[in-house]
């Protein structure tokens, strides 16, 4: 919208609405149609990810993106259309009655409230566009500020600096999300794990060993298989010993109860009778009902669980807390008798283990989707190959700069970083392919010419960007808290990049403007409208 509409002020007013529509359109949709199509190939690869969360998300922008290019340049075309006929019959904005220039206003009140528009008097007539005083400080002042040798050679060493701390950020980068952080800062629950973690840190997660098809549990092998897997667990260092009576297993009390009461059984059915009819009745075992699924007919148990308390877990690191689970998941895989290993924080523990791998491999192909995107579509495939690296360069520099700010990578945070690749795209394809169909003459003016086309919509999107997420840059929860952060450094990293960094490469390396270079601009052909 913003590129749109500054392309539509660099056309004289003088001209015809439908020439000036095509003029707009003409310099702007193909750069939008680059950057439509980059931000819906960034999303497309984040919805190949292997969390359903970001799959979801991606999908649903990808969808977004390319239903906010069609109404670019279906609606929001026809809505110019339509404000530039009013300004070209001199119509106020708000009551569309007819009014006079600013030069022909009859008073300064009217001048004030009333006037605007194009001169009508021939001596006025001057074929010059109205250009917003952002867009002269652009052409005027910064432009040939950052084409100076000196500024140039500051440039390099801003962005070492830059890069530096972005590296060294990167290597501070912390994985994964702790479950507190999921509630808001003042919830009670909040407090319950720091107590769980202070006080009552002896005693961890409560694994659920779980036996998921139908067995005979009246075989001894079975029952000593079940066992085996039991003392296994607790004989590593993530695991109450035996002796502790930590471990509550249905099995082992029903077995200890059979054998104080001489209670005798000869077959399956006889074992389940008992265990529903004796053992499940008694007010200390009841709580056990809860742990066998009998079939429908009552003859064979189902499935059924044991549960083993772990030590140590709540405060461990990172990777200890994948080591545990692991070791969890091994130990039961290699019994004979199909079971699994669970507990509800397996799923925070599971992402810590594909997050890192996940994330880079996203952004690499997105650096490579952009790449070809970039050099089939930008005419210059050297420019191509900057948008490429200025992309790359402000992911780095979001992640780096995250992890100093305190946000650690997960899910959340990886969506967010999926979703800064589409915004360092708007930053940085529409400076290059302006740089490159510009027609002057030298590197310098073509760059200049593209800040003065593109540094006031570049300024506007960014302020607007903040500004939407700033609301909830004070939110109470720590996930929405993130998301501002990431969403601000990628919003002022890419429009440095677009205002800064790519300018001055473009000037001093881009490249260069030759007699026989014919650059091939996509127009668009306004028909007239019919009455």
């Amino acid at each position: 919208m913003f590129i749109m509409i500054a392309s539509w002020r660099s056309t004289s007013p003088h001209l015809s609405v439908r020439d000036r529509l095509g003029k707009t359109f003409s310099e702007a949709a193909l750069s939008i149609t680059i950057t439509s199509i980059t931000d819906a190939l960034a999303f497309g690869i984040g919805a190949i990810s292997n969390f359903p969360s970001v799959r979801i998300f991606c999908c649903y922008c990808g969808v977004a993106i390319v239903f906010d290019y069609i109404y670019q340049v279906t609606f929001f075309g026809g809505c110019m259309a339509l404000i530039g006929r009013r300004e070209k019959q001199n119509r106020h904005c708000v009551t569309f009655r007819k009014v006079v220039s600013k030069k022909e206003a009859p008073s300064s009140i009217y001048k004030l409230f009333c006037a605007g528009g194009v001169s009508r008097m021939p001596k006025n007539y001057e074929n010059k566009t109205s250009e917003h005083i952002v867009m002269r400080i652009f052409k005027e002042y910064y432009g040939p500020l950052l084409t100076k040798r000196w500024f140039k050679v500051l440039t390099l060493f801003l962005y070492l600096g830059y890069i530096g701390v972005a590296i060294f950020g990167c290597l501070q980068l912390s994985e994964g999300i702790d479950t507190k952080q999921l509630a808001l800062d003042d919830s009670y629950s909040v407090q319950y794990y720091e107590d769980e973690r202070t006080p009552f840190q002896e005693y961890g997660p409560v694994v659920q060993v779980v036996i998921t098809t139908p067995q005979n549990y009246s075989d001894t092998r079975v029952q000593t298989e079940i066992t085996n897997v039991l003392e296994n667990l607790q004989s590593t260092t993530f695991f109450h010993n035996a002796t502790s009576q930590s471990t509550k297993c249905w099995l082992l009390d029903y077995l200890q109860f059979l054998n104080q009461t001489n209670l005798s059984y000869n077959s399956e059915h006889s074992f389940i009778y008992h265990l529903r009819n004796n053992f499940s009745m008694i007010p200390l075992y009841e709580h056990y009902r809860l742990d066998v699924v009998y079939s429908t007919d009552d003859m064979t148990i189902e499935s059924s669980r044991c549960l083993v308390t772990s030590r140590h877990i709540a405060n461990a690191t990172v990777e200890r807390k994948r080591e545990f689970m692991d070791n969890c998941r091994q130990t039961v895989d290699a019994s004979w008798i199909p079971m699994l290993a669970y507990h509800p924080s397996f799923i925070f523990d599971d992402h810590f283990a594909a997050i890192l791998p996940s994330t880079i491999q996203n952004v690499l192909i997105a650096a490579v989707g952009m790449l070809f995107v970039s050099l089939l579509l930008i005419p210059q495939p050297i420019c191509g190959l900057y948008v490429t690296i200025s992309i790359t360069s402000i992911i780095v520099g979001v992640i780096g700069f995250m992890a100093l700010w305190d946000v650690g990578l997960d899910f959340v945070s990886m969506i967010i970083i999926v979703v800064c690749i589409g915004f360092s795209v708007d930053y940085t394809a529409h400076v290059a392919y302006v740089f490159v169909i510009s027609q002057r003459d030298s590197r310098n003016e073509r760059a200049i010419e593209s800040l003065h086309l593109l540094g006031l919509p570049i300024l506007q999107s960014v302020f607007s960007t903040i500004i939407a997420v700033s609301l909830i840059s004070t939110s109470k929860t720590y996930v929405f808290r993130n998301i501002f952060k990431e969403v601000f450094l990628g919003i002022l990293f890419g429009g440095i990049h677009g205002l800064l960094f790519l300018p001055v490469l473009l000037s001093s390396i881009g490249p260069s403007k030759r007699a026989d270079n014919k650059v091939h601009v996509l127009q668009i052909k306004v028909l007239p409208a019919k009455n």
